[in-house]
């Protein structure tokens, strides 16, 4: 905020994901305590100059995640890596989609990959969304992954992705 930012691109920056019963991405305020060992979702975004940027993680409250909770976020990280590696020029967002699909995972029901800048800009690109969108060098894409399994919880993970005429340039990392 004290570098301009007027206000949070989204509202729902934080959730708990479930890990008994169906396992949805829920960006909804609620009353249920958070547990020690359950994932929580960070979906933090910002503005500057009008433009937007931001990143997705999921950690386990209280410490290291459980074995199935690392192997969960291990299968997510590789599906957004495969995503991540499809974004060069002249990829169609069916390619992209793909690209998720060829690891077994589930396709997110949100957009797997969004173009950022101004704000929330074309291509969007996920389930009947953007396949014959065409990407060129130059576009930013925020390229978000959600893997869930029930009794484990769910994992999200949103990177911003350059793409460029070479390799696609990743501009967020792991802290």
């Amino acid at each position: 905020a004290a570098a301009g930012a007027p206000t949070p691109p989204s509202e729902g920056v934080a959730c708990a994901t479930r890990t008994r019963g169906p396992v949805a991405l829920r960006r909804i305020a609620d009353r249920q305590a958070i547990e020690a060992g359950q994932l929580v979702v960070l979906d933090a975004g910002g503005f500057f100059r009008g433009y937007e940027g931001g990143l997705g993680r999921t950690r386990a409250v209280g410490g290291a995640p459980s074995l199935h909770q690392a192997e969960l976020a291990a299968r997510c990280r590789a599906a957004v890596e495969s995503v991540v590696a499809a974004c060069c020029p002249g990829a169609a967002g069916s390619d992209l989609l793909e690209a998720w699909t060829a690891t077994g995972e589930a396709l997110p029901a949100e957009p797997l990959a969004v173009g950022v800048g101004l704000g929330l800009e074309p291509p969007v690109i996920g389930p009947g969304l953007g396949v014959a969108t065409v990407l060129a060098a130059g576009t930013v894409l925020g390229v978000t992954g959600w893997v869930a399994e029930e009794g484990t919880g769910g994992v999200l993970q949103r990177d911003l992705v350059l793409v460029t005429d070479g390799e696609p340039r990743r501009l967020t990392e792991d802290a």
